[in-house]
């Protein structure tokens, strides 16, 4: 293909971001929206669950319009191929954040946290848990936005949707919940919730509180709640913080919060008028700012598609 004058359906082709055995993902123009697109491509596998789960994204993304969700705005299928065409992200991942910084003050991790745990709140309102929660999954644009973003293996409160991915362990181990490693059918809200928790531990500390492969001793952590008390790690972790991460990831569903509502509740009470939406964009942007972007917007891992040539840290991992 030409990326210089290709046309894929009504989009016109700019370049080739990322490809590998899945497919491919291109940096396309939205010809109503006159803007930069992502236009992600799978190939046909003839795996019936694998196109589905797909479209099934896509059909479900369409759906979604939050200011932290990355919008998807079309989908189809042209010759062998079937394309999503989805909102492109010019920023950094947070895990890239992360590694750039070894690990984010109280207030930046707060902030990102509670942008998150908003745009979780508008999946779980509309029955949508999404089981992978990961700052590889979480984008903070260079104006402060933070967007979250892959929704493929997500569980939807619809029995023809959910038989997709019925008996099968789908998630990230190491930050998964204990109740997700056993069956990732069975999850609820509060299982996102953990993840979030897992997220927060690695913002604050620069580390994950469990090693990412699945090994009998790491699900034995995982699944007994045994892992290094963040402020061993980083002494300058607020108590608030260290109280929101051991309630978030008790290994007991019934022991964490409820529910975003309650979790948000104690955020907004915390953060009192840093919850405007402006001053959380103005931190995050002077922060963004204080480190060199990649070149290129981080979105491979988000869509699961391997990277095959060079690229930033975490699109090598």
């Amino acid at each position: 293909m030409n990326a210089a004058t290709a046309r894929v359906g009504k989009y016109t082709i700019h370049r080739l971001i990322a490809q590998g055995g899945m497919g491919k993902i291109y940096k396309a123009r939205h010809p109503t929206l006159k803007r930069d697109i992502i236009l992600k491509r799978l190939n046909v596998t003839g795996n019936r669950t694998i196109d589905r789960r797909f479209l099934r994204e896509a059909r479900l993304m369409m759906d979604f319009r939050h200011d932290h969700i990355v919008q998807v705005y079309d989908h189809f299928k042209e010759g062998p191929f079937y394309y999503i065409a989805m909102e492109y992200i010019d920023g950094i991942s947070l895990a890239d954040l992360i590694d750039k910084h070894r690990y984010l003050r109280n207030d930046v991790a707060l902030l990102i946290f509670y942008e998150i745990c908003k745009a979780l709140k508008y999946a779980h309102d509309r029955g949508v848990i999404h089981r992978d929660i990961k700052p590889e999954n979480i984008l903070i644009s260079r104006r402060g936005e933070v967007k979250l973003t892959d929704f493929g293996i997500a569980r939807a409160d619809d029995s023809r949707l959910e038989g997709l991915t019925r008996n099968m362990t789908l998630g990230t181990p190491a930050y998964m919940s204990p109740e997700q490693l056993e069956n990732s059918s069975r999850v609820d809200c509060r299982s996102d919730i953990y993840s979030l928790g897992v997220v927060l531990y690695r913002m604050v500390t620069g580390r994950c509180p469990f090693p990412g492969n699945i090994t009998p001793e790491t699900i034995t952590l995982i699944t007994m709640g045994r892992y290094r008390p963040p402020q061993k790690i980083n002494p300058e972790i607020s108590g608030f913080i260290r109280r929101v991460i051991r309630r978030a990831m008790h290994r007991m569903p019934q022991k964490r919060y409820a529910n975003l509502n309650q979790l948000i509740g104690k955020l907004e009470k915390k953060l009192g008028r840093q919850t405007d939406a402006g001053y959380i964009r103005d931190v995050l942007r002077n922060y963004i700012r204080g480190q060199k972007l990649p070149a290129r917007p981080s979105l491979f891992n988000f869509y699961r598609i391997k990277k095959t040539t060079g690229g930033t840290p975490h699109e090598r991992r």
